[in-house]
């Protein structure tokens, strides 16, 4: 756990992500680009018996693809207004959403879902997404590639780089920018922090470079303003300003 691990370490930076939201967004992320962004009217079944499908069936079918959801269970109403959610055991209702697929992510928790006679629905030119390495069998995949199907592992690296990055700049962020202070003797803030209505922000209160706006007093930003506020950006830029001349003299605000 996260607080196991922080007391062990001493000098790395502790960072932590959610394993199964990464996995979500990079068949998501996979899948999108392989559409070439183009989900829009776009079928694409998902089966499977992982609960992250549900997730995923909602975040492609929020790009506006046309998705349908194969599952082991049966169904429930709440998925209606998103997607039709159909029962593995439906078999002419499972050809029907194969046949009709421009894509195919299959995620299973137990072994493969995706087997030889779904493989023989499926339109030739069609992307099979094997989403838990595993979900696919080795006879559905023999036909898959006998009929001109693409199947695919998932790739999540891209992702969790990025989920790696985001991380590492929020922690940054947080350590680095985000905060609220005085320069000049004025109220300032940075990083996010919730300023009142005049309050300058900046683009860190511990090592300040430049005056980004005002504070509106709800969470937003105003970059033009009249004579009072103009007045009091003056003062806090030509502090900056002074700090970067004379570094060692501190503000006396």
């Amino acid at each position: 756990s996260a607080r196991t691990a922080e007391q062990y370490l001493k000098k790395t930076l502790l960072l932590t992500y959610r394993d199964s939201q990464v996995w979500i967004e990079a068949v998501e992320n996979q899948a999108t680009r392989l559409l070439g962004e183009k989900l829009e009217e776009t079928t694409i079944v998902i089966m499977g018996d992982d609960p992250k499908i549900s997730v995923l069936a909602h975040h492609l079918a929020d790009r506006n693809a046309q998705v349908t959801l194969i599952t082991t269970a049966a169904p429930g109403s709440t998925n209606a207004p998103f997607y039709p959610a159909i029962c593995s055991t439906d078999r002419p209702a499972v050809q029907a959403a194969l046949a009709r697929a421009k894509m195919v992510v299959a995620w299973s928790v137990v072994g493969p879902v995706f087997g030889f006679d779904d493989a023989r629905e499926v339109s030739t030119g069609t992307f099979v997404i094997d989403a838990s390495i595993g979900a696919i069998s080795p006879e559905a995949l023999e036909i898959a590639r006998r009929r001109g199907l693409y199947p695919i592992r998932v790739n999540i690296w891209p992702t969790l780089a990025g989920a790696l990055l985001a991380a590492h700049e929020s922690a940054r962020s947080c350590k680095e920018s985000l905060g609220w202070g005085k320069i000049a003797g004025l109220p300032v803030v940075s990083g996010g922090a919730l300023g009142q209505r005049g309050d300058i922000i900046v683009d860190s209160i511990y090592q300040p470079t430049r005056v980004i706006g005002v504070a509106d007093g709800h969470g937003g930003i105003q970059f033009t303003y009249g004579p009072e506020d103009d007045e009091r950006v003056r003062k806090v830029i030509q502090e900056i300003n002074r700090r970067f001349i004379m570094p060692h003299v501190a503000d006396e605000g």
